[in-house]
């Protein structure tokens, strides 16, 4: 069985084709340093996001999507930061598409 665990934020971010012989696309950015720790602290099968991320959700997608704030969490390198967990709606409102 596969499980996942995510972290969603928003910010700048950079990317590039790095490599010569094995070439691959690489992303960087504060950014992506803050979803990497988000992951580190989530548990299986967990999408975990940002304050700054939680606000950019539409209001029409909180039919789909729900959001739980999480206590507050100590990252490294960013200190004290909010975290939301993002859960899909219950299985018994889900849409047929």
């Amino acid at each position: 069985r596969l499980s996942i665990q995510a972290g969603l934020n928003c910010g700048p971010a950079a990317g590039a084709v790095v490599g010569l012989s094995r070439k691959f696309y690489c992303i960087y950015g504060d950014m992506l340093n803050t979803v990497s720790r988000f992951c580190a602290n989530a548990q299986r099968g967990e999408v975990r996001c940002s304050e700054m991320f939680a606000k950019r959700i539409p209001r029409h997608a909180s039919s789909l999507i729900h959001m739980e704030r999480l206590a507050p969490v100590t990252l490294k390198g960013k200190g004290l930061m909010e975290v939301f967990l993002l859960k899909p709606e219950e299985e018994s409102h889900r849409h047929p598409f």
